[in-house]
């Protein structure tokens, strides 16, 4: 008797919910990160018979002895292009806690890429980043991340 009042109890709590409860994701709701930031990249690049391997250090913007996540990644060349594809993984100090996953074609002159994905905090979530290289090798960059939900 008491199980069948229990869940009887249950069922009028779920029924007085009001529908303006509803779980709407394309809410305007804040976002749990700040979707505009930069970090500073430290790169080391191998490379492979049809392109390079990197992993990267990323630190604050303006203090490059803030560790705030990694970076890993694969370029394939072909053609002049670089097919890129990797992971940047952030660890809450800057942007959001989480995985950012990215791809794109670059070409000379181009540095954009699309956000396809992510984990932790920044799941459900799409935009570009923009990087600026500090020298001439490319293993000191500035990343723009630009992310919408």
């Amino acid at each position: 008797m008491r199980k069948l009042i229990t869940v009887g109890a249950l069922g009028l709590t779920l029924v007085a919910i009001p529908a303006s409860a509803s779980f709407d994701r394309h809410a305007s709701a804040p976002l749990p990160f700040d979707p505009h930031f930069r970090v500073f990249e430290k790169a080391v690049f191998h490379e492979t018979p049809d392109g390079f391997r990197y992993k990267g250090k990323l630190f604050g913007r303006h203090n490059h002895d803030d560790r705030v996540g990694r970076d890993r990644g694969r370029a394939k060349i072909g053609d002049n292009v670089g097919h890129v594809h990797g992971v940047f993984h952030l660890n809450g100090e800057v942007g959001g806690r989480g995985d950012l996953k990215y791809r794109g074609d670059i070409e000379r002159g181009d540095n954009r890429l699309v956000i396809v994905g992510g984990s932790g905090d920044f799941n459900g979530v799409a935009g570009k980043i923009l990087f600026h290289n500090k020298n001439r090798l490319g293993t000191k960059t500035v990343n723009e991340f630009d992310l919408v939900r």
